[in-house]
């Protein structure tokens, strides 16, 4: 990082620099919009050089290579010693690219600065390099971009753009929130264009992640589709509950366990796309988190009803006279006594059940190919298991799936034993030796686009 003082940082041909970043005022974290890096390296006259900018988003770098005895005396933009200069070298691609040949022994200086006025957050970097091309090399030319009749829309594009497929996600990390999304396409050729987003995020074997959207605004109705690293659909949500789709909160969340590690794709789009110069308004923020979400709890009534005091019990009429009645005379009669034994009658014992030896067999498994079996790399690994006394309740045993989804339980029961994997609402009755299979299938078929 340079101030604008002119502080030079020397780079090797053929070294990378990476992570660099660019000059932030203390205390604000805002953009100072005057600030240039500067760099120098050796050159051989009649050499020919390429000097490279990639960029992370955020960041759109110009690049400048001046001579060394033209140096200018300031930040400001000048011609003078001037020897080549790039904004984007690349349709897409806020980096940049030069290619010169010195036409001295010396060195050159090479001019950076970012054109992208957003603020400043964490992971806005760029990385550097210089290499010497072979003799003869010939220059790249690079394919203009598609040239069409400018439009005054789009205002509003995020920061992030262009992130419009899987090969432009995003990568974003668990537990941070990024605001200020919108639906806003990046250059588009109609009015009518609309866009998607996409996401990277890294995940790991066994664990459950939760991806949300919230901060809806001006109309924003979001969906969610999730795919694995083969960019097939795992799942996808709408809106989050019907409770919020009648209160007319669209937020969109999706929770899944994943199976492998490696990255998960997150496409975030509107269910009623709007146009490309209507979208700035539908802003959102999306946050993916490790875990399931949490259970809400209920938010006390601030107006409690009134208990109504019980109905008071009728006053008691006076009691009616009691008559006296006439005795009935009747013949003297012998009473009738049985002999009985107080002590109980034990029903005779019944035979001790019999122990029986069982082997239950669980499989956890995405099922991919919906062919109802645990297949290679199909198994969902960690998924726990519990087996219980059906008639008491009793614990049996309680385990969780390895590495391919599988679990065994070798048990000896007199009676049927209830399976339970919590993870997935899984819950069954066995008497006997079983293979229980739990395939997880998709149940969307993902769209060419949302929606």
């Amino acid at each position: 990082m340079q101030s604008q003082a002119l502080i030079r940082s020397f780079v090797n041909v053929g070294q990378q620099l990476t992570n660099l970043n660019f000059y932030t005022q203390p205390n604000t974290g805002t953009l100072d919009l005057g600030d240039v890096d500067w760099y120098f390296f050796s050159g051989r006259g009649g050499a020919a050089y390429r000097v490279t900018t990639e960029v992370q988003p955020g960041v759109d770098t110009e690049l400048f290579i001046y001579r060394p005895d033209q140096l200018p005396a300031s930040n400001a933009f000048t011609t003078t010693g001037l020897l080549a200069s790039n904004d984007d070298y690349q349709p897409l691609n806020r980096g940049s690219q030069v290619t010169f040949v010195a036409p001295f022994d010396g060195l050159f200086w090479i001019k950076i600065w970012n054109k992208d006025q957003t603020p400043r957050v964490a992971g806005q970097t760029y990385n550097l390099s210089v290499v010497e091309l072979a003799p003869n090399t010939p220059t790249p030319t690079f394919t203009p971009l598609p040239t069409f009749t400018p439009t005054p829309f789009p205002a509003g594009a995020d920061q992030y753009e262009y992130n419009g497929d899987f090969d432009f996600a995003t990568l974003i990390a668990p537990g941070v929130k990024y605001s200020g999304l919108t639906f806003v396409p990046f250059q588009p050729p109609t009015p009518d264009t609309v866009d998607n987003d996409f996401f990277k995020l890294p995940v790991k074997q066994g664990v459950f992640y939760t991806c949300e959207t919230q901060d809806l605004a001006g109309g924003a109705d979001t969906n969610i589709i999730v795919y694995n690293q083969d960019r097939v659909a795992i799942g996808g949500n709408d809106d989050i509950s019907p409770e919020d789709k009648a209160q007319g909160r669209f937020q969109s969340r999706f929770s899944w366990l994943s199976a492998y590690t490696g990255y998960a794709y997150i496409l975030v789009g509107d269910v009623n796309p709007p146009r490309a110069g209507e979208a700035q308004a539908r802003s959102y923020s999306l946050i993916c988190y490790i875990g399931l979400p949490a259970t809400p709890t209920p938010t006390p009534d601030p107006n409690p009803p009134t208990a109504t005091p019980p109905p008071l019990p009728p006053t008691p009429l006076p009691p009616e006279p009691t008559l006296t009645p006439f005795p009935t005379p009747r013949a003297a009669q012998n009473l009738v006594v049985q002999r009985f034994d107080a002590r109980p009658t034990l029903a005779p014992p019944g035979p001790t059940p019999t122990p029986r030896l069982l082997i239950i067999d669980v499989h956890v498994f995405n099922d991919y190919n919906r062919n109802n079996l645990l297949d290679a790399g199909e198994g969902i690994a960690r998924a726990s298991v519990r087996l219980a006394d059906e008639r008491t309740g009793t614990p049996l045993a309680q385990g969780f799936t390895d590495a391919d989804g599988r679990a065994r339980f070798p048990l000896s029961n007199d009676g049927p034993v209830r399976v339970n994997v919590p993870a997935f609402n899984f819950s069954t009755v066995v008497t006997d030796s079983v293979t229980l299979r739990i395939g997880i299938e998709p149940r969307i078929a993902p769209p060419a686009r949302i929606p």
